[in-house]
């Protein structure tokens, strides 16, 4: 009897541990910030947010030649919870706090002015590494990504924080 509740809670405890990883990556659109900086939160992981608009063919490249590449060798996993935003998308979203906000007021607080733009995130929504702007590649952009990914994992760290300033972008057009 012994034996079996132990076996029990070692059971719950491994599925338990296992639902705190974050999910494998993937590109999902994203109306909840809220519900998504929770999953990340869980997970432990930034939220990265892929500004991307309608018609843009640098976003279907850096989508083609980088994301789903490093989406299906696991690159990403248990790294961050990627989600991505159109910005020519009308109507409101659920903002970090859970309020109702409209789309272009949430874009412009993140001075998105081309796509796509990509910004790595803490829970609160507060800008882990500098913003990677344009596409021009994916050999640069690989590199660009890692070091904001990496920057963005030792902010949330508790000897890390966000990035406060003002312009330090990363520009994939160098």
């Amino acid at each position: 009897m012994k034996k079996s509740i132990s076996l029990l809670l070692f059971g719950l405890m491994f599925i338990s541990l296992g639902a705190l990883q974050a999910e494998p990556a993937s590109l999902r659109q994203t109306t909840d910030l809220a519900a998504d900086a929770a999953i990340a939160k869980r997970a432990g992981v930034p939220l990265m947010l892929i500004f991307s608009a309608d018609n843009c063919i640098y976003c279907q490249r850096l989508e083609s030649e980088v994301l789903n590449p490093g989406i299906a060798s696991g690159q990403f996993d248990n790294r961050v919870l990627m989600r991505y935003l159109n910005i020519d998308a009308g109507g409101k979203i659920n903002d970090f706090d859970g309020s109702r906000i409209r789309n272009r007021l949430f874009v412009s607080r993140y001075e998105v002015f081309a796509t796509p733009t990509v910004v790595l995130l803490n829970h609160d929504g507060e800008p882990l590494a500098a913003p990677i702007i344009g596409y021009n590649g994916a050999e640069k952009y690989q590199q660009l990504i890692e070091a904001a990914i990496t920057r963005a994992q030792n902010g949330l760290s508790p000897l890390g924080g966000p990035l406060h300033a003002g312009n330090n972008s990363y520009y994939s057009t160098y």
